[in-house]
């Protein structure tokens, strides 16, 4: 064999920049680091390296002359570079170090990502009316409850107490908007989408992070704000689907996607116009965060289940079902994973549910429904109800599973077109407003069917017919219900009760673009922002959960108001074991207090009762004496009477006497 065919032609494409290695490492040090590096990690991973002797180079700071986790790798070819990025994405250096490779165009892709961001001015908040959920301060400072923003790069966080003193700062490319600014779904952080990438601040707004990723349309953030999946459909190739862990700011997957898929997200994009769930059909987290899930970009038959936090394909292989999978959906509270497949229309096929154990890897329940055009899912909060609504052909059919110790499906119809779905969050009970069927055709307003699932039978609570609505929302508390006329002939908010779904109050409504529950379901928030005119009197109303009007402000350019979440714990963990303590001996005292209390109300009613039997007593005597003395005074002024008789039958007797005697 000749030299030259021995030697490797060095090019780009043939050496990997490798990032994940120890830093910190002294120079001294750096040939035995470069050594295991070479024949521990590499070599013994299948890696064909050149023949040059320094094919293996850690890179060393000149200044600290200490390594700064960056190495870089020389390969005998283009294609033998490739196959080993290709085959391992990220490799184990050590239980501390986890590698990862790039070629030099990802590097310059990243570097062209601009990360400049023009700084965004927090306003003062004015709204004094709304109430925390503690009183202490120092509890409650960094747990803001909602957040209103204005067309401009403005915005305003509010506190139980305003007058905290604050100087909030964030760095932002484009105004707030409904369309790009909301609150995680546990509340701890608030976030922007920028063309630029994604903008993450704490409420406190003491730290801000960036996630740069160009492009970007719209996010999924996982149920405890741990990590966040960004989406942009014009990112290079590998770089559609994004999964970052918000803790360290950076980026752990990287996902690509198909033209079909592409086109499903700008058009998902262009049917919403809100950002939750906008891409949750692309990435979804389970409850707990410990898998992450995906349809297949390589079989349509399959999904892809990752564990988390290093992102690694659940045993190394793909979750095949029978059929194609258009939808799958995590349950609130548990690790089952339900994939849905949609059959083609004209067709005869079947819809599949499957419902798969993720923890223990096999599929406990499978059902088919026949002739189906489309299936929206609404799980309860408890996870042990799955309502789904099966669009069917000039009727509507609704399918609720149980998931008990056995999965169970019962399915309603009804002759009518569906138009909205929502299930309750706390109690077992879920509303659907359709257009009734008739031989005239479909009514001209929907009908809200409100329907009780404790049991494995689905029953019909009440029906409110021809109502002029086009949506309904339930309080977080599942205790109220408000139906919205918003963008009707006739808008207006009616306020039910939803135990016997009692109507409280029909509160007419002008204009109003959207209304939103506080996470307590004490308030309603109505709200006026319109786009097109932004200095139209736009602002918002807040009523109770009764429908009475407690409190409104219009604001110039007012575009919005957000609630934010409520945290599991708004404590800060500092605070927990002062709380704790505080709570005990208050508790303590609470009781000691019940009982010198209660002591009190015992020695009052004995007081009291004394009291009484004594005045009693007086009275009975002094009556008894009265009685004597009225006794007496009678039986004088009698005695005086019969003596005065006798006086005068005296006297009497002695003028006849004389009288007999004169006349004699």
């Amino acid at each position: 064999m000749s030299a030259s065919t021995k030697t490797s032609k060095i090019t780009q494409s043939s050496v990997l920049i490798c990032d994940g290695l120890p830093v910190g490492i002294p120079v001294a040090s750096v040939s035995k680091l470069t050594l295991f590096l070479k024949r521990m990690v590499l070599i013994k991973n299948g890696a064909e390296l050149s023949e040059q002797p320094n094919n293996v180079i850690v890179f060393v700071d000149e200044t600290s002359q200490k390594t700064t986790g960056i190495g870089f790798i020389d390969f005998k070819d283009d294609e033998a570079a490739i196959k080993f990025k290709t085959r391992f994405v990220e490799l184990k250096f050590d239980n501390k170090n986890t590698l990862k490779f790039y070629t030099k165009k990802e590097i310059d892709e990243i570097l062209k990502e601009n990360d400049e961001y023009t700084p965004l001015v927090f306003n003062p908040i004015e709204v004094t009316d709304f109430k925390g959920w503690l009183k202490e301060d120092k509890y409650t400072e960094g747990n803001e409850c909602f957040a209103t923003f204005q067309y401009g790069k403005t915005i305003s966080l509010g506190w139980y107490n305003p007058s905290i003193p604050k100087e909030i700062t964030m760095q932002e490319e484009q105004p707030f908007i409904s369309s790009n600014c909301s609150f995680s779904p546990s509340g701890t952080f608030l976030y922007s989408i920028t063309e630029h990438g994604l903008i993450v601040v704490q409420p406190d707004c003491k730290k801000k992070f960036q996630f740069p990723h160009s492009g970007l349309t719209h996010v999924t953030i996982s149920p405890h704000d741990t990590f966040i999946a960004t989406y942009s459909a014009t990112a290079p190739y590998n770089r559609h689907i994004i999964v970052w862990d918000r803790r360290f700011t950076k980026g752990i997957k990287f996902f690509d996607l198909k033209a079909n898929s592409l086109k499903r997200m700008t058009e998902t994009l262009k049917k919403d116009k809100t950002l939750t769930p906008i891409g949750q059909d692309f990435v979804q987290f389970s409850y707990n965060e410990k898998y992450l899930a995906r349809i297949s970009e390589v079989d349509s038959n399959s999904i892809e289940i990752y564990t988390t936090p290093t992102i690694q394909l659940l045993s190394n292989k793909l979750v095949t079902f029978e059929s194609s999978i258009d939808k799958i959906s995590w349950s609130p509270k548990s690790n089952i994973i339900v994939a849905y497949h949609e059959p083609l229309q004209k067709t005869n096929e079947q819809a599949h549910f499957y419902f798969y154990d993720v923890d223990k890897q096999e599929i406990i329940f499978k059902h088919k429904v026949f002739s189906l055009k489309g299936a929206e899912f609404g799980w309860h909060s408890s996870g042990k109800k799955l309502v789904v609504q099966c669009n069917k052909n000039k009727k509507t059919a609704v399918l609720v599973f149980t998931l008990d110790k056995t999965i169970t499906a019962s399915m309603n119809e009804l002759n009518a077109t569906p138009h909205f779905m929502s299930v309750n969050p706390i109690k077992m009970q879920f509303g659907i407003m359709a257009y009734q069927h008739s031989k005239k055709g479909d009514s001209l307003f929907p009908t809200l069917h409100i329907y009780d699932i404790s049991s494995n039978e689905t029953k019909l609570i009440s029906s409110l017919p021809n109502i002029e609505a086009k949506s309904f929302i339930y309080s977080p508390n599942g205790q109220f219900m408000v139906v919205s006329g918003i963008n009707t002939s006739e808008p207006y908010l009616y306020f039910y009760n939803t135990d016997r779904m009692k109507l409280y109050k029909k509160v007419p409504i002008e204009n109003m673009s959207y209304i939103c529950w506080d996470p307590m379901g004490l308030f309603l928030g109505a709200v006026r922002s319109y786009v097109y005119s932004p200095h139209a009197k736009n602002g918002f109303m807040l009523y109770d959960c009764f429908g009475n009007l407690q409190f409104e402000t219009y604001k110039t350019n007012f575009a919005g108001l957000l609630w934010r979440p409520q945290p599991t714990n708004i404590i800060k963990p500092e605070m927990a074991k002062e709380v704790e303590s505080k709570f005990n001996e208050c508790l303590k005292t609470m009781k000691e207090e019940d009982e010198r209390k209660k002591e009190q109300i015992e020695l009052e009613k004995k007081q009291r009762a004394d009291e009484l039997m004594k005045r009693f007593r007086n009275i009975v005597q002094k009556n008894v004496q009265l009685s004597a003395k009225e006794h007496l005074r009678a039986y004088d002024s009698g005695m005086k009477i019969i003596v005065e008789e006798i006086k005068q039958k005296a006297e009497s007797n002695e003028e006849v006497k004389e009288n007999i005697t004169e006349t004699q």
